[in-house]
């Protein structure tokens, strides 16, 4: 009996003293003097003016030539990005002492069009890319390991995401986020891991987040108030996840801030447009930069799950292959705007290495409903004329009633193109006569924003 005795008090000074040994090989450095946080990029306790923005626009204002329409994509395209991640918010919000992050996580992130599919959004056959994003990003970081106390290590995230996006105008209809996080460490004698969060998460949105609300031009202003419904699903012994989903309504406003080139390392985008989001309080909640010459973002700032912030910056774009050996398809609208009901003329124009295709067949799609089928001729090229409407969108601006989204795709392909008409009018000017004066978001009940809207009902 004795024995057991002196090997149990042998064993537990052994584990006693390997604890320490391992703890003065690795130990936690102490924390350095201004550490990162998500609002040094995003400014979150700073409430910007924008009463520049919110000066309503003629129709002699549009700048047609100088505004960003929509591209389309085909399964394969691919981009490639520099990825930083904020990720203080997790460690700080699980309150585990002793735990911390004294950099930005590091790390390359690829997005991809994998399919191109008809899906059923709210009772509606709507055209719809799935997008891939994936990345890897890893960091120093301090966390306590248990039965050895507090190391030094790396933070590893790994982040998936599949993107629903309505076809015809880059909306966003539904995200489903997977995020990993891990601490490693290596003492010299002992390697391990310690899991801190494996996470599901889906979001529907309803109505789609319109990041882009085509044609893009510099200084234009719309709201957005998207009801966000989440579920979480996973594990973790540091982060609280809800139990029920959460469902809240999210307004804000975009603003088409400025033109130029953004921080991304890629060349080909000095003509981008900066597309910031703001909340009820004008504070900054993210931007984009939309980049033509790549079809989507050059450059992103925003949340990722559980309050970490991601920093995206373009490293490379590849086309998908099939891009080069095949038709060039483009609309051109007569005219790009028009006063709602109207008709239009909208041609298509087909041809590959400058010589017209002819006998090229497909489907002109509008809206929900709308369905027009068209051949090219014999110089390439085959006219529709078709009534916009007086449809509404679900983007609210001073500027325009609406803009919707028209799609000319292959038969029996994935290549479309496509174009954005825009409806004058102005959608804040009906809803002031439409309720009598009454204005529903709160934050805008500034002085400038009221003289905005009331100017807008009269003008139109």
């Amino acid at each position: 009996m004795r024995w057991r005795v002196v090997l149990f008090a042998l064993t537990t000074v052994f584990v006693l003293l390997s604890a320490a040994i391992l703890i003065m090989r690795n130990p936690a450095p102490p924390p350095v003097e201004d550490s990162i946080s998500s609002s040094d990029w995003l400014n979150n306790d700073v409430s910007e003016n924008l009463s520049a923005f919110l000066v309503p626009r003629n129709k002699t204002d549009f700048d047609w030539e100088n505004m960003s329409d929509g591209q389309t994509w085909r399964i394969g395209d691919q981009w490639v990005y520099d990825g930083r991640l904020d990720a203080t918010a997790v460690i700080d919000d699980a309150g585990v002492e002793g735990a911390r992050i004294d950099e930005v996580l590091r790390g390359n992130a690829t997005m991809e069009v994998v399919n191109i599919t008809v899906m059923d959004w709210e009772g509606v056959g709507t055209l719809t890319y799935e997008l891939r994003f994936s990345g890897s990003f890893d960091g120093p970081a301090i966390f306590p390991v248990p039965l050895i106390e507090t190391l030094a290590g790396v933070l590893q995230v790994g982040y998936d995401a599949t993107e629903y996006v309505r076809a015809d105008d880059h909306a966003t209809l539904q995200l489903i986020e997977h995020l990993t996080i891990d601490f490693e460490y290596d003492t010299g004698i002992v390697t391990g891991t310690e899991p801190i969060a494996d996470i599901h998460i889906t979001t529907n949105n309803s109505p789609a987040i319109e990041w882009w609300d085509f044609p893009i031009g510099l200084n234009e202003t719309w709201l957005s108030e998207v009801e966000e419904s989440k579920s979480y699903s996973g594990e973790s012994n540091y982060v609280a996840l809800p139990e029920e989903d959460e469902v809240e309504d999210v307004f804000r406003r975009f603003v088409a801030l400025e033109q130029g080139k953004g921080l991304e390392v890629y060349s080909g985008c000095d003509n981008a447009t900066n597309v910031t989001a703001f909340d009820k309080n004008n504070k900054v909640g993210g931007w984009r930069w939309y980049c033509t010459e790549i079809g989507t973002w050059s450059w992103r700032v925003g949340e990722v799950p559980l309050g970490v912030t991601g920093d995206f910056r373009l490293l490379e774009y590849t086309p998908a292959a099939v891009r080069s050996n095949e038709v060039e398809l483009t609309l051109e609208l007569s005219p790009p705007a028009t006063n709602k009901s109207s008709i239009i003329e909208v041609w298509i124009n087909a041809s590959h290495e400058e010589v017209n295709t002819s006998g090229l067949s497909g489907e002109l799609t509008f809206g929900c409903c709308t369905s027009i089928p068209f051949q090219t001729d014999a110089n390439g090229t085959t006219v529709i004329k078709l009534n916009v409407s007086n449809q509404i969108d679900d983007t609210s601006t001073f500027d325009d009633l609406a803009s919707h989204g028209i799609l000319a795709k292959i038969d029996d392909s994935d290549q479309m193109a496509m174009a954005t008409v825009t409806i004058y009018g102005s959608l804040l000017g009906e809803s002031v006569r439409n309720t009598g004066g009454q204005w529903q978001w709160d934050p805008l009940t500034l002085g400038v924003h009221n003289a905005a809207v009331i100017s807008s009902a009269i003008r139109w």
